[in-house]
């Protein structure tokens, strides 16, 4: 008696791996595009940090011109946030969701309105929603 080769994939076997293919596609992607916001609201947030040091070096150094960090500490606009021009007590961040694929919205605020000349905390707080795509520190 003679034995055949076979010399390729059966039918069914084609149809599990297809099946298999779009059970992880559709796992998969949604969670790629939550993702790539939330590297996105961290770039945001890392450009916060430098804003931060910036008032916090301005609070510092010069106390009575406190006023001035709205043009010391600007920042430039870039693909994914207007730009920045901070209070001495904090500033907020709205960005629609046609740049980052979901509307966002982020505030750090501050106690420097609170301080008087003789210095004291100067603690930042952030604030941000939805919060699912804003790292641990800042929900």
């Amino acid at each position: 008696m003679k034995k055949t080769i076979q010399k390729g994939f059966t039918l069914v076997e084609l149809m599990i791996v297809v099946a298999i293919v779009g059970i992880l596609g559709a796992v998969a992607l949604p969670a790629y595009q939550d993702y790539n916001v939330r590297s996105k609201v961290s770039q945001l947030i890392t450009t916060f940090d430098g804003v931060k040091t910036c008032v916090t070096a301005q609070y510092i150094t010069d106390v009575a011109n406190a006023g001035l960090v709205s043009s010391l500490c600007s920042v430039a606009a870039n693909a994914y946030f207007p730009s920045i021009s901070p209070a001495a007590s904090g500033f907020t961040i709205s960005q629609a969701a046609s740049v980052l694929g979901v509307a966002v919205s982020a505030t750090m605020t501050n106690g420097f309105s609170s301080v008087s000349s003789a210095f004291g905390d100067l603690v930042w707080t952030c604030n941000g929603s939805p919060s699912k795509y804003f790292p641990a520190s800042c929900r």
